[in-house]
């Protein structure tokens, strides 16, 4: 019997990665005749910590629903933001991108200078205080860290246990980046959570530098090249006020425009590389690994892919497994071969972008006859 992985990562602003998996699955399905021998096509819908997160999680661990009213971050409104509960892990799991994401935000109001992670903050509250009043009992609490709209160093979500940012004369600033330059003083915050905090991080980039969460991911959450050097700025002075260290600076996680470096700052959260989540946590390695067909993909193949994301993670564990290797993507930015991958083009299938995304399952289709086509090579 021949075995085919289904593993991609959500497809941003499109598709989640469960569904990306059943469409391929099914399309798979009704392509692949008798003839061809028998087939095992395995779903394995995968999160590096984003847009997608709990999802995947239902998807892996039937968990339990919950949902809860939080302020908005770009207007005076609320949101129902979700969260996967585990009785029996005694876990409950965030995501980010459904407090703080960009795609909550309407691309008029997308400005990461005057948005923080203020709503984040006021969830974990609520969460502990349904902890401390026994509706529900976890000792751990699993945030999926990624595609966010705000690049704050998590700041707003400190504000909310008591962080105050001060000017030079004392008076207090909105914890936004706009101000972060401003800033000459810092009252810390009071964090007492009956629960402890892991993060898992969709990238491995440092917080500050060419490579850090600045100047990689701020442009695509809509800041313009001054805005950018403002926050990179902002980010450095809160540093100094701080007191870190250079050397523990280098440490400091830019995921999440800076949200994993405020969990490690202040909450000594533990910290889950996206490859030990996906093949441990998920047990994508306890499965058997004897695939001769291997199908992974997001929206955009780029530079950030291979930041360890999880489609490089798929990608690397399977490399050199004597299996083809597919990636799926709505638009190929890399501009350069890799050989042991071949990549499928959605884009290619339509008249634009646009039309790419509104003919999702259609491009799926197609992108699997084109897999199916190669296979029979």
């Amino acid at each position: 019997m021949k075995r085919i992985l289904v593993a991609p990562n959500s497809f941003k602003e499109c598709a989640y990665s469960t569904t990306t998996a059943r469409l391929i699955a099914k399309s798979l399905e009704s392509m692949i005749t008798d003839s061809e021998g028998d087939y095992e096509i395995v779903q394995f819908p995968i999160s590096d910590g984003g847009d997608g997160f709990l999802n995947v999680i239902k998807k892996h661990f039937n968990t339990v629903t919950r949902y809860y009213n939080i302020s908005s971050m770009f207007d005076v409104n609320s949101i129902i933001c979700p969260v996967e509960y585990s009785a029996e892990k005694r876990t409950i799991y965030i995501e980010s991108a459904k407090t703080v994401g960009l795609n909550l935000v309407p691309v008029n109001y997308r400005n990461p200078l005057i948005l923080n992670t203020a709503p984040l903050g006021e969830l974990l509250i609520r969460i502990n205080e349904e902890i401390e009043s026994g509706h529900i009992y976890a000792d751990i609490v699993v945030i999926g860290i990624g595609g966010t709209a705000t690049n704050d160093m998590g700041m707003g979500l400190l504000s909310e246990f008591g962080l105050v940012i001060y000017d030079p004369l004392g008076n207090e600033l909105q914890p936004v980046p706009k101000n972060f330059t401003n800033a000459f003083g810092i009252e810390d915050p009071y964090i007492d959570l009956k629960y402890k905090i892991q993060v898992v991080a969709d990238v491995e980039n440092i917080l500050l530098g060419e490579n850090g969460a600045t100047r990689v991911f701020a442009k695509q959450k809509g800041a313009d090249e001054s805005g950018i050097e403002m926050m990179e700025q902002g980010f450095t002075n809160l540093l100094n006020i701080l007191h870190v260290s250079d050397e523990a600076r280098n440490t400091l996680s830019g995921a999440g425009g800076g949200l994993a470096a405020a969990f490690q700052l202040f909450f000594n959260a533990d910290s889950i590389n996206a490859k030990d989540f996906i093949l441990n946590y998920l047990g994508l390695a306890s499965k058997n690994s004897n695939f001769q067909l291997v199908i992974t993909g997001e929206g955009i193949l780029d530079n950030q892919t291979l930041l360890n994301k999880g489609t490089k993670i798929i990608i690397d564990y399977f490399d050199g497994k004597n299996c083809d290797i597919f990636f799926i993507c709505g638009e190929n930015k890399l501009y350069r071969e890799l050989d042991f991958l071949i990549v499928v083009e959605l884009n290619k299938y339509f008249n634009s972008s646009k039309e790419s995304i509104e003919n999702f399952p259609k491009g799926i289709e197609l992108a699997c006859k084109m897999i199916i086509k190669n296979m029979k090579k």
